[in-house]
This record gives C-alpha cells, structure tokens and sequence, in this order.
C-alpha cells in the first residue's frame, strides 16, 4: 500500500481494475526507511452465520483498520503490533467481530500475517505478546500463521 502525499486540488477518486500476475518479492523494504510512512493494516474476516463450514461464508467484507507510523519517528515491531490489537478490541466497528455478547473478547482468535519479522509467530517478541493477549483476554486460543515463504504478496 504506497502513500504518497497529497496534493491539494490535483486529486480525485478514481476505481480501476487490473488483472496481472502478482510478482513482488516477500517484502517491499524501504530504501529510505526513515522518510517513509509506514502502514499497518488489519482487516477482519467475517463467517456468516450458520454457514460454517461452507468457503463461501467466509467474507473479505469485515471492519478494517490501518495504523500510519513515521518511519523518522517509530518503526513496525511487534510491540506496535500488540498496541494496535489493543486499539481493534476498543473500535466500534470491530465491537462484532471481536467481542461477545457480554464485551468479552472472543475466546478464539485467528491472526493471518504477512510473515515479517515484526508479526512472524517464529520470533521471541512476537510470541510474548500472544501469551501477554492470551492471559490478558483469558482466550481459549490464539492461532498465528503466515504464508509460506517467498508467498506473502498472495496473502489475500
């Protein structure tokens, strides 16, 4: 997701569709990672109700959520990462996803991630934080996978 400045006057919506084999390596480093912004987006997967089971019920249409970092003045790790989760379960418009009936979080959750070291379930910091949100929450469960690699630019 570029972000590039705005231009006042000079833009305006506009809708494309593009069909294209995606070719992109497994991360878009940045050249000049301290003059960039930096996005975090989350989006939540909604399952129908009463179609479990069925891969139609499962729906791209949820909430979703992007943080802006400056990379001058912050980076992506996974404590920013454990901060925004905190900042999801506060939103009204994940209250559904998120929460139960009762304002609890959910006893089960699901984290898809790109795979980079700032959210990949295989490094130290990362799992830390799943156990401080697993105590945290008391859930039941919590699930953290990523795409196989050199495969995150397919992760829908």
């Amino acid at each position: 997701m570029p972000i590039g400045l705005a231009a006042a006057n000079k833009q305006a919506p506009v809708l494309m569709h593009m069909e294209y084999r995606v070719s992109l390596p497994d991360h878009d480093w940045m050249i000049a990672a301290r003059h960039k912004l930096i996005p975090s987006v989350y989006a939540a997967c909604v399952i129908q109700n009463g179609e479990i089971g069925r891969p139609e019920a499962v729906t791209y249409s949820g909430p979703s959520y992007i943080a802006i970092r400056s990379g001058k003045h912050s980076s992506s790790t996974a404590s920013t990462h454990a901060f925004d989760f905190e900042k999801l379960i506060t939103l009204t418009q994940f209250r559904n996803v998120i929460k139960d009936n009762c304002g609890r979080v959910k006893p089960v959750i699901f984290v898809s991630s790109d795979g980079g070291p700032d959210e990949n379930p295989r490094y130290p910091k990362v799992v830390a934080h799943a156990i401080h949100h697993f105590q945290k929450h008391d859930l039941d469960a919590i699930f953290i996978f990523t795409n196989a690699p050199g495969r995150s630019a397919f992760n829908r």
